[in-house]
């Protein structure tokens, strides 16, 4: 991962109880993560994840979290089509998230940020993120990132802006038709997606959060029902036609 940035002194990382499968890298209000591939040594990272935010009151400067978390938040972050709910371990991570207040800086690039680079079975995911919170948002309003092709990992390089003038995305309000708030499944599907979260909402940046979380519910409510709208209209007509002749025919 290359940080755009200057003078920035490290100090000593920690891992987990045992062995250095994992690591947080403190570089002054940036924290730079590699996680376990093992659940319950990424449990220890979220716990100590959360005393780091406790212990230096982060959620009162400009703060960055950002590397490989060796997880994902949602299923439609990995490829595996087998994957179509989510599981207690996306759950857990994003309740972290919600708990030291961070979220995903605004970024462009692949959908997927790791690749098993199997040919029979290729399998990608997003486990790579950079994630602020509020203030360091606010120090940086321009600030973005971008993540960039392979090279010899199977991971991709991310490349994080601080002053760069950003692209077009997410400079618009998420909106959708008011008309789905009709839909039988529309207050379901809502609260599903926020029980999912389990942790009450403690403060804007959460709230924010959450809400982000639910375009990808509502964008799939939408497209179930209202994708292709004139081509269903067309056939419905051509059915109705159908049965009309055969009313009148008999």
């Amino acid at each position: 991962m290359r940080i755009s940035c200057k003078s920035y002194s490290q100090v000593p990382s920690f891992g987990p109880r045992q062995g250095w499968r994992q690591e947080i890298r403190v570089v002054k209000n940036q924290q730079l993560i590699y996680a376990s591939n093992e659940l319950e040594d990424r449990r220890q990272l979220w716990i100590s994840l959360r005393d780091t935010a406790v212990a230096f009151d982060l959620s009162s400067h400009s703060w960055m979290v950002c590397g490989d978390f060796n997880e994902i938040l949602e299923p439609r972050e990995s490829s595996n089509p087998a994957i179509i709910n989510s599981t207690r371990a996306m759950r857990e991570f994003a309740s972290c998230l919600s708990d030291i207040g961070v979220f995903d800086l605004a970024s462009q690039g692949p959908r997927f940020t790791w690749s098993n680079h199997r040919p029979s079975d290729p399998i990608g995911k997003k486990i790579d993120r950079c994630l602020v919170n509020d203030r360091w948002q606010l120090s940086y309003p321009k600030g973005f990132c971008s993540f960039e092709p392979s090279e010899f990992s199977d991971h991709t390089p991310c490349h994080i802006r601080f002053t760069s003038t950003s692209p077009e995305f997410g400079s618009r309000a998420f909106m959708f038709p008011s008309y789905l708030a009709n839909l039988p499944s529309f207050v379901p599907t809502i609260k599903d997606c926020w029980i999912q979260f389990g942790a009450p909402v403690k403060n804007l940046t959460s709230l924010c959060y959450r809400l982000k979380q639910l375009k990808s519910p509502i964008n799939t409510l939408y497209k179930e029902n209202f994708s292709q709208i004139e081509r269903r209209v067309q056939e419905a007509k051509a059915v109705l036609d159908s049965h009309q002749l055969q009313y009148y025919t008999y």
